[in-house]
């Protein structure tokens, strides 16, 4: 007998959890959830034959083989046939592909290299990006293109939490301490300050900016490492400062609502610079209360969320210039698929007035639970 277990982890509210399928053949078995397939040899040793093996459902999925031995292989599908390398090190076929059956056969023992001329034939590929190990989705996914990767630069503003301004023809992200400037058509760019040549030129995809993840990530303290056997590009961000920035208010006290927090996760800990620490309560409509130093005109609100996958916290803001009396201006959501711990922005419609600000929690698409890491507001 074999014995493979999913565990789906949740809140403990939660009653419904993803279909899980059973994916198996004479030399593998594993589980499609959602639209990812994960399979292990029967054996525990890696398996060198070809094999075949068919996934129940439509649209494209993620595959990940382990346990595979050495070697390039032909992966034949409906709707494509692929060439991929598995290295000693990996074991690991991972390709994507529509469901239904999947032939495997080896080709070579050995984890062909890729060439420069079949690198060119790839151009516009669709590229893998993991950050910080997780996988990433776009609308517009990353593209290999003249032997660069050219990523959304929606990717680089969300996970490297920078700030972004464009026009029509350039792109300039600023950070703490870093920027990086880029010009539609031109392969030159502004890396914090310095003008450096790229390889490929920024161009546009329907109007999304695409630019060349190496220097992006490298001009803003990031590191980058291409797998070309895998087309996965894996982002590092660099250690993250959360003091203060110039422009932002400055709260002086933080307190929670009257209702119960959980353990230590107090009010005060989104804002101790500290992604180690969270405030936490359970409860559509728990608050935090923050006073900053002086009436201050401010025009967002920047919030590093606890990470969860697919969670996107629902919350409000709410204003006041005596502490008694408050407006709410702005109801948001985050988005669910950052995991690396981000700074989210949600701009206001206009400058808002305030002394003090509650940050009211509502809970999110899972549970009631609320949770943050740190909070600011900048100021206009």
């Amino acid at each position: 007998d074999y014995f493979l277990n999913v565990m789906q982890v949740s809140d403990n509210d939660k009653s419904e959890y993803l279909p899980v399928s059973l994916v198996e053949n004479s030399l593998f078995y594993g589980t499609k959830i959602s639209d990812r397939v994960v399979m292990f040899s029967k054996s525990g040793e890696r398996e060198s034959s070809g094999f075949n093996f068919e996934v129940e459902g439509a649209g494209e999925l993620q595959y990940t083989v382990c346990d595979v031995a050495a070697g390039t292989y032909s992966v034949q599908s409906a709707d494509k046939t692929q060439v991929i390398a598995v290295s000693e090190e990996g074991g690991v076929l991972a390709f994507t592909a529509n469901a239904g059956k999947i032939t495997v056969e080896k080709t070579t023992d050995e984890p062909t290299p890729i060439a420069e001329a079949a690198l060119e034939e790839k151009a516009n590929d669709k590229v893998q990006v993991r950050v910080d190990g997780v996988f990433v989705y776009n609308k517009v996914p990353a593209v290999l293109h003249n032997n660069t990767v050219l990523i959304n630069a929606d990717e680089i503003e969300k996970h490297f939490g920078v700030s972004v301004e464009k026009t029509d023809d350039t792109l300039k992200f600023t950070g703490k301490a870093v920027n990086a400037e880029f010009t539609l058509g031109s392969t030159l760019a502004i890396a914090n300050s310095e003008q450096v040549e790229l390889s490929t030129a920024p161009e546009k995809n329907g109007g999304t900016w695409m630019i060349p993840a190496r220097a992006a990530v490298e001009a803003l303290g990031g590191s980058i490492k291409w797998d070309r056997y895998s087309n996965t590009v894996f982002l590092s961000l660099p250690e993250r400062d959360l003091s203060l920035p110039q422009g932002y208010a400055i709260v002086i006290k933080a307190d929670g609502d009257e209702g119960p927090v959980d353990g230590d996760n107090v009010a005060a800990n989104a804002l101790d610079a500290d992604s180690d620490t969270i405030w936490a309560s359970n409860g559509v409509g728990r608050y935090m209360l923050l006073e900053l130093d002086k009436l201050s005109s401010i025009t967002n609100v920047e919030v590093l969320f606890n990470p969860n996958s697919a969670r996107n916290a629902k919350f409000a803001i709410e204003v006041s210039e005596d502490g008694k009396k408050f407006t709410r201006i702005y109801e948001g959501t985050s988005d669910g698929s950052v995991e690396t711990g981000t700074w989210e922005k949600f701009e206001f419609d206009k400058a808002y007035q305030a002394k003090y600000i509650k940050y009211v929690g509502n809970g999110s698409n899972i549970s009631n639970w609320n949770a943050i890491q740190e909070i600011r507001f900048k100021l206009r």
